[in-house]
């Protein structure tokens, strides 16, 4: 192979490379996601516009879950020490018996964090959350309120706050 066959293969690669990347930013960033629903414990409602200006770790799961048993303890730890770096967390709920059950969940649990009542609509994918592929899971919102970054399985305390810090760095 020439020099110049070389050259050609890397300007190729480059107007692919620069194609792809040009493709992916014109469906641009995703909308902020404005959702209110109600507290477990009061039924009163909570906007998650409310934590904007912060990153957003959403806890999703289910008191019917065996695997979110286990990552509560892990969510808990990282909404104490995500406090005072300005990380919030709060959890959302998919029973779909609604507060009649996870009410007293959450009695008995007291977490550091808001829980909210997700219930048919969240768990079947019909709110600006989107679709929750299997519990448990985390979704990331940035300080905008725009779906940042999302995983589903165990994770300890540190990787949802590091996690966390990454998209709060990627924005001013």
């Amino acid at each position: 192979m020439t020099q110049d066959g070389g050259v050609r293969r890397l300007v190729l690669s480059a107007i692919v490379c620069a194609s792809l990347l040009a493709a992916c930013r014109g469906s641009g960033p995703p909308d902020p996601v404005r959702l209110t629903l109600p507290d477990a414990l009061t039924g009163q409602p909570h906007a998650l516009e409310a934590h904007r200006g912060r990153p957003l770790v959403i806890f999703f799961f289910a008191t019917w879950c065996v695997l979110c048993q286990p990552m509560e303890p892990a969510v808990a730890e990282a909404a104490h020490r995500g406090r005072s770096e300005g990380i919030d967390v709060v959890a959302i709920a998919l029973d779909i018996e609604g507060r009649k059950v996870i009410a007293p969940y959450v009695m008995a649990l007291r977490p550091p964090y808001p829980v909210l009542v997700g219930g048919d609509r969240v768990a079947s994918g019909r709110s600006p959350l989107g679709h929750i592929p299997r519990l448990p899971a985390i979704l990331i919102l940035d300080a905008s309120g725009r779906p940042a970054w999302s995983f589903t399985g165990l994770a300890d305390a540190d990787f949802i706050l590091e996690r966390a810090r990454e998209v709060r760095g990627r924005w001013p």
